[in-house]
């Protein structure tokens, strides 16, 4: 049984255009099969779920139970197809959907406007926010954030990588709470630093140092972190980002509704994140950075 691939995220072109690599089924869930190749996970997926950059997205009407794929089936990227057990999942017509994010933030009304409609948001869906110490947050603090907190209040751009790159890997799931507040973080870091020589170069020392440690979590969230590091994110953030760039408050509430359908805590640690990093970049001008890390512009390509 064959099946069309209707679209495929930007984060696995490169994995994509190089026919011959080999892989295995790495794991299999009712909506996603995930592909380890090349030290990438790509995940087949179901049309419900969020897009993603490391997507194979399959065709409408086809349940990927049907393909009875198990871990450890063999896998082999040939032009304009995937084989996997015998079953092909054609590539010739399907789209490149792009990771990066659509929008970029430079005035603080925009920024102002997001932090402000996300927090409004929790609030009006009755979810508990995470208290780090902002004005208008408030709820239970999370003790792994303590040492973050700390360094974000002016301790220095060394230590605040630190204390960022000391939540990889950390909490239990697919996805480590650790690496999915990261992930909310490293998108306000995309969402914000053009035009920002300071914040470019503070983000360019903080993927390089996420990369260093990016085998210390789960396949699955190493995946994320590697696209996140490449400026690309999963469609909630683009929506979440697109509504606050319109000023539409509906919009905002309910990509802040399908974060908080991810995962068990998943999306709600990336929305903590989010919040953080609105509030480091809203006083990152005052930080007593040691700068001493590359510029804007001398980041290694992925």
């Amino acid at each position: 049984m064959d099946a069309e691939i209707i679209s495929f995220g930007s984060g696995i072109a490169r994995v994509l255009s190089q026919p011959g690599l080999r892989g295995r089924v790495h794991s299999v869930f009712k909506h996603t099969v995930n592909l380890k190749i090349a030290d990438r996970l790509l995940s087949l997926q179901h049309s419900v779920l969020p897009k993603t950059p490391s997507m194979l997205l399959v065709e409408p009407g086809f349940v990927l139970g049907d393909f009875r794929l198990a871990v450890g089936d063999r896998v082999m990227v040939k032009e304009d197809n995937i084989v996997i057990k015998g079953h092909g999942f054609k590539l010739a017509t399907a789209r490149r959907w792009e990771g990066q994010l659509p929008v970029y933030f430079t005035g603080e009304e925009e920024v102002n406007f997001l932090g402000r409609e996300v927090a409004r948001a929790l609030t009006l869906l009755d979810l508990p926010q995470l208290d780090f110490g902002l004005p208008g947050h408030s709820g239970q603090a999370v003790p792994w954030l303590e040492d973050l907190v700390v360094a974000g209040n002016g301790a220095g751009d060394a230590a605040m990588i630190s204390a960022l790159t000391s939540l990889i890997g950390l909490g239990p799931g697919l996805t480590p709470s650790g690496d999915d507040f990261l992930l909310g973080f490293l998108s306000v870091l995309s969402l914000l630093e053009k035009g920002n020589r300071p914040r470019s170069a503070f983000a360019t020392a903080l993927r390089r140092r996420i990369r260093e440690g990016i085998q210390d979590t789960s396949p699955l969230s190493r995946e994320f972190l590697f696209c996140a590091c490449g400026g690309e994110y999963s469609e909630p953030f683009h929506e979440l980002y697109k509504a606050a760039g319109r000023r539409d408050v509906m919009g905002l509430v309910q990509a802040v509704l399908c974060f908080t359908q991810i995962g068990h805590t998943s999306g709600t640690a990336a929305l903590a994140g989010l919040l953080y990093g609105l509030d480091f970049c809203a006083k990152d001008t005052g930080r007593s950075g040691e700068n001493d890390y590359p510029q804007c512009g001398e980041e290694e390509l992925l």
